[in-house]
């Protein structure tokens, strides 16, 4: 023949016939399984092995084949039919696509004759992926056929094969191996010098069909199901493989399919397949330049699309983007390509990427706490490996979260490229140089931080593997340049930490102040226990930024103060904190001295005590004189006022707390059940021997050491002479004194070998000295406070003081001087007008009774009347008291009573006029805790005057003949 025959093109000209179509679609699936037995059998028959179509006409001509085998285009059309007008049944099109396969690649084979029937074949898939055939097609039978589209391809436009038509620039290569060349090829096939269908002009007219066909179906990678994506990214695979030359004009879309799939991002690729997709990237790039040349070229593309992309609605192709952008600079790394890449990529970003603080109306300051588990249990992921969105550093974007947390990935391998140090220097400097405020400012650092990121990872990652081959003490060093750069990154974030605590010099936005954070805590990680030596400067700041009315700043501080508490091997972060009180009190008194404070400063104290618990008191003495300063001066500002005085009541909160279980144990003279009742000293008696032997047991008194002479003096007289016993009573004085002198001279000659121990020996509280001294000047200092307009400052100087006692009672020494001072101030409470400050007052005055003691009898009794008028608002209102001021106020009184009774003895009238002023609420549930102290002390006196008050049972006479005691009640 001169010419090639007629190939199959898809076209309809030949429709079937109505009879065709009418026919059951099992009856055609039951033809197609027919079919494709019959191929089968042919082909493991002898004949088919010996004799394939392959085999025959071996001269090279078509028409042999073809006239062999009439029906062989009759079945690949009959095949199409059923996959076009099959949608009713799914069996029947996988059928036929797999009946197709056997003919087309086991027994036809050859290349030169699949190439006849590639046109109508690709062009009905096509159709059949897109849905254009009218009906929806299932997920596998997408699959099924871009399988067969792949095989059919690869077959056809084999490099191999057309090794002979294939130009100059189509199989220009880097010079590899010949074994390398192989490898590309899995199938090994002879090149074909002889063909007569596939020749130059036929080859450039199907490669650009292929093209438009592979761009048509090339959306399928966007399938929900994994099938089709898998299918898809095969057929892109097989193109780059055995057709890269062939095809050379489909390898961009080729490269962005395996591209997409080959991403760590993507989570839709079977694990086999995108370690498949990863090296054949690699492989392609290292070795082929035309493949590299297009990558690179793609490359740029995606970042130049970036400009559009990020701005648009179109989240999803701005992810695979992304993606796309990432795994070419990891495939690029350590090249020249990747520095223009990344350069290029951080311009687009800046110049799109419009990052604005969120306006928001900011919590007020208030007081929280805080402690290191609560931190753990929040916080536990480390600043690398936490991925945080705009929202977490207060920032506002057109971006979705997702593209955000992709776009911050790119960045990061930026950094953790060969050039990350010097891209990470530059864009600092751009920071710095923008105007504080500026939109521009907090993008350039959002990227900032994220290049600081990769760049410490890819330092740390660095370090860590030549620390597992080389036996060191010490952890290898980032090299010079990037060390420097990570340290001017943090030093630049603390700058800006800084400023932001002090409210002179704030001119940041709070995001700028969140990414700070951020940055510190990422250089903390890198940096390790080598951090320590920055705590000096930085942790001040941090711990500042805990009473931030920002909660964005609050939680980033926490986040960075947790990763150096882990950094630099503490711990917990209390520990952190007290180790390293001296820099924090520094701090803080510099901005006390200077007046650089706000209500956030107070805050931050209080939260610094909460942290650091107990410990922290004794380095508090030189700050709580200065706060004692600032109250004299400035003590007409009412919120600053009671921020100090808020600090004065967490310390002294905390001292109780770590002092709580040893004071107990050591001012427990009497102990309580948990109904109130005093448990006895006495040794439990089990049985009736063991209580006689008690009773029998006579009480040991003292020894006392009485002189013989003062006896016999004070008992008889000696008959000696008035004179005589003069002088000897003189003698023995003299004598007396001399020893004494004797003494004190032996003791003035003995130095003290050391003064502190022998006044530490001489303090007798559980709590340190001076710790005690700081509290005892707090309440001392405290009492003058109590006048204030502030109602809220008067209720928390009361608990302050109230929470003080239990440790002032620990020295009775230094405590009853220091009740006998500020009782007048603290009864003088009962005069005030707020409810819950006659609470506190109540409350203060039943502590002070309960750790004096007797000490205070005749200061209750001299109370008595204030406290009995107390009782007047209520008197008339006993059955209308739930839930009002009233109650609340009887409730007081009547536990501060409480208190009274059990630790201080009062006088028989004194205690009359109590059980008959409370002896009308008893039936009150808040008066069950006073009716008992009473019924301790007269129980006689308390039946009495319940059955007066007619709640209480008289006695039941022991006879009938004697007639009940009558009691008038009144």
């Amino acid at each position: 023949m001169s010419g090639p025959p007629p190939m199959i093109d898809g076209s309809h000209d030949a429709l079937p016939t109505p009879e065709f179509l009418q026919k059951p679609k099992e009856l055609w699936k039951a033809g197609c399984e027919a079919l494709e037995a019959l191929f089968l059998l042919y082909h493991t028959s002898q004949n088919g092995l010996q004799h394939g179509l392959d085999g025959l006409d071996r001269d090279g001509g078509t028409s042999g084949k073809l006239a062999s085998m009439p029906t062989f285009a009759h079945n690949i059309t009959v095949f199409l039919d059923c996959l076009e007008y099959g949608f009713e049944l799914v069996e029947l099109q996988l059928v036929a696509l797999r009946a197709m396969g056997v003919l087309l690649f086991q027994i036809i084979r050859s290349g030169d004759e699949l190439s006849l029937v590639l046109p109508g074949i690709v062009s009905r898939i096509v159709k059949l992926v897109t849905g254009k055939f009218g009906g929806r097609t299932n997920y596998l039978v997408i699959a099924s056929s871009i399988d067969l589209l792949s095989d059919i391809l690869v077959s056809v436009m084999n490099d191999i094969e057309l090794e002979g038509i294939l130009d100059d620039s189509d199989s220009k290569v880097v010079s590899v191996s010949d074994d390398e060349t192989q490898s590309i090829s899995p199938v090994a096939i002879e090149p074909n010098m002889g063909n007569v269908v596939r020749t130059k002009p036929w080859l450039k007219a199907s490669r650009e069909q292929v093209k438009l066909a592979l761009d048509s179906i090339i959306t399928i990678r966007n399938h929900s199901k994994r099938e089709p994506q898998n299918a898809i990214l095969r057929l892109s695979l097989s193109i780059l493989e055995r057709s890269s030359q062939a095809l050379s004009n489909c390898l961009p879309t080729v490269l962005d399919t395996i591209v997409f799939f080959a991403s760590s991002n993507n989570n839709i690729t079977d694990g086999d397949l995108r370690t498949k997709a990863e090296n054949a990237l690699k492989f392609h790039v290292s070795n082929y330049s035309v493949v590299k040349n297009i990558f690179e070229k793609r490359a740029f593309n995606w970042v130049e699309s970036l400009s559009r992309l990020l701005v648009s609605h179109d989240d999803q192709q701005s992810i695979r983007i992304l993606n796309a952008i990432q795994t070419s600079l990891e495939l690029l790394k350590d090249t020249a390509s990747e520095t223009v890449l990344s350069d290029s990529l951080i311009r687009t970003v800046g110049d799109v990427v419009n990052l604005k603080p969120v306006t928001k109306q900011p919590l007020p300051v208030t007081g929280f706490s805080l402690n290191s588990k609560e931190l753990v249990q929040t916080n536990s992921i480390s600043a690398s490996k936490r991925q945080l969105s705009f929202a977490d550093f207060g920032i506002t974007s057109l971006l979705s979260s997702e593209s955000q947390l992709n776009l911050s990935k790119v960045l990061t391998s930026i950094g953790s490229s060969r050039n990350g140090s010097i891209v990470l220097g530059t864009l600092l400097d751009r920071v710095e140089s923008e105007p504080p405020g500026s939109e521009l400012k907090v993008t350039y650092f959002w990227m900032t931080m994220n290049l600081l990121k990769g760049v410490c990872i890819s330092n740390k990652a660095e370090a860590e593997e030549i620390d597992s081959w080389i036996i060191t003490d010490e952890a290898t060093p980032a090299s010079p340049d990037d060390a420097g750069t990570i340290l001017d990154a943090l030093y630049y974030c603390r700058e800006l930490v800084q400023q932001a605590t002090s409210v002179r010099f704030n001119k940041e936005t709070d995001p700028m102040v969140c990414l700070s954070l951020q940055g510190i805590a990422l250089v903390a990680e890198f940096l390790g226990v080598g951090f320590r030596d920055e705590l000096v400067d930085t942790l001040y700041p941090l711990v500042e930024m805990l009473g931030h009315s920002n909660p964005l700043i609050v939680a980033q501080s926490q986040r960075a103060i947790l990763q150096i508490t882990q950094s630099c091997e503490y711990d917990t972060v209390q520990s952190l904190i007290v180790d390293n009180a001296d820099y924090l009190v520094d701090g803080m008194s510099i901005k006390l001295n200077t007046l650089d404070i706000s209500p956030r400063t107070t805050v931050i104290l209080t939260t610094l005590i909460n942290l650091a618990g107990p410990k922290i008191t004794p380095y508090l003495d030189d700050l709580v004189s200065t706060m004692f300063v600032i109250l004299d001066n400035y003590h007409g500002y009412t919120t600053l006022t009671e921020g100090i005085f808020s600090v004065f009541k967490a310390l002294v909160a905390e001292t109780e707390k770590g002092y709580s279980e040893a004071l107990l144990l050591e001012g427990s003279k009497v102990t309580f059940d948990s109904t109130g009742a005093i448990v006895s000293q006495t040794p439990h008696l089990s049985n009736l021997t063991e209580l006689l032997a008690e009773l029998s047991r006579k009480p040991e008194l003292p020894q006392l050491e009485v002189d013989s002479d003062d006896e016999d003096d004070d008992n008889s007289h000696n008959n000696k002479p008035f004179s005589e016993r003069l002088a000897e009573v003189e003698n023995r004085f003299k004598e007396d004194s001399q020893d004494n002198m004797q003494e004190d001279a032996d003791l003035e000659s003995k130095p003290l070998e050391n003064p502190d121990e022998k006044l530490q020996q001489e303090w007798t509280s559980i709590v340190p000295k001076s710790t005690y001294k700081v509290i005892e000047h707090i309440v001392n200092y405290s009492d003058r406070y109590l006048t204030h307009t502030s109602s809220t400052l008067r209720y928390n100087l009361l608990e302050l003081i109230s929470s003080s006692m239990t440790i002032m009672a620990s020295s009775q020494t230094d405590f009853l001087p220091l009740v006998n001072k500020i009782w007048p101030v603290i009864t003088s409470r009962l005069d005030d007008s707020d409810t819950f400050v006659l609470e506190a007052a109540l409350k203060c005055i039943g502590i002070a009774c309960e750790k004096a003691g007797d000490f205070m009898t005749k200061r209750v009794v001299a109370l008595w009347p204030k406290l009995k008028s107390l009782t007047a608002p209520f008197a008339s209102k006993k059955r209308s008291l739930k839930f009002s001021p009233e109650l609340r106020l009887l409730t007081a009184l009547v536990n501060s009573l409480e208190m009274i009774l059990a630790n201080t003895p009062v006088p028989d009238d004194l205690f009359e006029d109590i059980l008959s002023t409370f002896s009308r609420y008893f039936d009150l549930e808040q008066t069950k805790g006073l009716k008992y102290q009473l019924e301790k002390i007269n129980g006689d006196a308390v039946w009495i005057e319940c059955l007066m008050m007619g709640s209480a049972k008289p006695p039941t006479p022991p006879h009938e003949s004697l007639a009940p005691i009558k009691i008038a009640s009144r």
